[in-house]
């Protein structure tokens, strides 16, 4: 196909031109990500680049999801990725030059770029019935942009197998033109439509943290920062502006919500696109609470994670909730109910009005034995709720039996107080790390090491954000540490084989800790026949007690555990 020096000057006019606008809107987004504050996200280049390849290149978590929906989607983007340098060579054919020459290479990548685009089209096909016939309640409507998306990339994907199969040469250079125009077209739309996640979504899964709901602590002791949570667009980081912009509206955070399945006016997605909307419409200095994101939506979040958990671009949504918290609790708005447990942290070291001093007796009761420096080897930390709720400690009763006749080398404080989980969740900073330097101090001063705990909630804090605050200790769940215990033959079960149960995975100990498999060994190795519910495991549903609404009043939809 031949091409007039006239053709020639128009395209690269218009290359140029495609590629200017390209720029000037790139470099708005670049000026909007530089609103938020710096954050390192450079490190651990390696482990990133790992992930980079398993969740972006073989998008292994878009189609573990949704198997069906999410390779629709992956045959998209693998597309998009195989005809990036056809693109390149379509291009340098219009100047008669080519990539590839015309021997064997170019007809090998050719007949991939033809199954390719087959398959292409039958992804985009598939997802525009379910968007347009099936019309998936998770999705938005309506959406034109994505209307326009599908064509685009239906257009580029018949155009290319004219240019493959049809020799007509006014047909043939037509065809050439469209695909040409289309692309440079898509090119200059993406930045401006919510389709801009095709571009961002490998930078934000790359820059994605490596923990769960990772929380940040304030610096509280420089008092020059001001650092009191979250109020403006800027006491964000650049990574959580850029979460908005990676945002693919695809409603899984929605559908996976418990506060949102339970009739809650709270939607994971809708927090991040208001704080992309705020960005866009550059409010800096009006207060994100009330203006963009209803005040009441940030406490009905249990923070189970399941949203971030389930996000296929790596947006994280729980550090902007718990970031709005704080500044709401800074400022005294917070729920009533919360302002009591803040009250009872600070006077009797529990969210209840319990006598600490009622903890020695369970301890008497149950013959607890009291750690003792560098002769007891693991600290028993019995949490709040062994402490003072007479249900829960069955649960503790139980791990003690357990212990003993596994001939465990343990011991209790004497003197235990809230490991400050729930004054984190609730947004309270301050009274958080008063508590952690307290206990830290009290856990060093009797040298301890490793720390065995039934609670899901206080062994996250425990094992992974004591560590912020120089309190570093081998963490155990009961449930590892027991089945570690019946591997190494130090505890005999005995069968029965006529109960069945239910296991309901705890969100802190399965989404945030991984830790599934143990408990269901355990189970089945007494014999008991374990049934599964529903949603099981990393993709269980919340019994709706974290992120500090255990202690909060349900006044919206119904209860999240009935």
């Amino acid at each position: 196909m031949e091409f007039l020096l006239f053709e020639k000057i128009i395209l690269l006019i218009l290359i140029l031109l495609s590629i200017i606008i390209f720029l000037l809107q790139v470099r708005k987004i670049i000026n909007n990500l530089r609103l938020g504050k710096y954050e390192n996200r450079f490190d651990k280049a390696g482990k990133r680049l790992k992930r980079f390849l398993s969740q972006v290149i073989f998008q292994s978590k878009v189609i573990s999801n949704r198997p069906i929906v999410g390779f629709s989607h992956a045959l998209v983007f693998w597309g998009f990725l195989f005809f990036l340098l056809g693109t390149l060579n379509h291009f340098a054919t219009g100047f008669g030059g080519t990539l590839f020459g015309y021997g064997l290479f170019n007809e090998i990548y050719s007949s991939i770029l033809t199954i390719i685009s087959i398959l292409v089209l039958i992804g985009i096909i598939s997802l525009a019935v379910r968007r347009y016939i099936i019309k998936s309640p998770w999705l938005t409507y309506p959406s034109p942009e994505s209307g326009i998306i599908i064509s685009l990339i239906g257009i580029l994907m018949v155009t290319y197998l004219i240019l493959r199969f049809y020799h007509n040469g006014t047909v043939l250079k037509t065809s050439w033109w469209i695909h040409s125009i289309t692309i440079l077209f898509f090119l200059d739309y993406i930045p401006m439509s919510k389709h801009l996640h095709l571009m961002v979504c490998p930078f934000n899964e790359f820059f994605k943290s490596f923990t769960l709901a990772e929380i940040r602590p304030l610096d509280l002791e420089n008092l020059e920062k001001e650092d009191f949570g979250i109020n403006l667009i800027s006491d964000f980081s650049w990574k959580d502006i850029l979460d908005g912009y990676a945002c693919i509206l695809c409603g899984r955070c929605t559908e996976q919500c418990p506060a949102y399945n339970s009739s809650k006016e709270l939607n994971p997605r809708e927090i991040v696109l208001s704080v992309k909307e705020a960005v866009r419409k550059r409010k800096i200095d009006k207060p994100l609470v009330e203006n963009f994101i209803p005040a009441k939506v940030l406490w009905q979040c249990t923070t189970c994670g399941a949203c971030e958990s389930i996000c296929p671009t790596g947006v994280e949504h729980l550090p902007k909730i718990i970031g709005l918290r704080r500044f709401q609790t800074a400022e005294s708005k917070f729920p009533s109910e919360a302002s009591t447990v803040f009250k009872n942290l600070e006077k009797n070291f529990n969210p209840w009005n319990y006598n600490p001093e009622n903890r020695n007796d369970i301890i008497k009761k149950l013959n607890i034995p009291l750690y003792k420096k560098d002769e007891t080897e693991y600290l028993l930390w019995m949490g709040c709720f062994s402490n003072y709720d007479q249900e829960y400690q069955k649960v503790l009763s139980a791990l003690i039996n357990v212990l003993f006749a596994a001939k465990v080398n343990f011991g209790v404080l004497e003197q235990e107080k809230c490991c400050g989980e729930p004054a984190r969740r609730l947004g309270n900073e301050f009274l958080f790390q008063s508590l952690v330097a307290e206990n830290i101090e009290v856990l060093n001063s009797l040298n301890v090491k490793k720390i065995i705990t039934a609670c899901p909630h206080g062994y996250r804090i425990l094992k992974e954000e004591y560590k912020d605050f120089n309190g570093n200790f081998d963490v155990f769940h009961h449930s590892f540490f027991i089945y570690e215990l019946i591997m190494n033959g130090k505890l005999k079960l005995k069968h029965n084989n006529e109960i069945s149960a239910v296991y309901q995975d705890p969100c802190y100990l399965s989404r945030y800790a991984n830790i599934t498999a143990e408990p269901r060994k355990i189970i089945t190795k007494t014999g008991i026949n374990l049934k599964e519910l529903k949603r099981t495991k990393n993709k269980s549903f919340c019994c709706g007690g974290g992120g500090g609404t255990f202690f909060l009043e349900e006044t919206e939809g119904s209860r999240i555990n009935h």
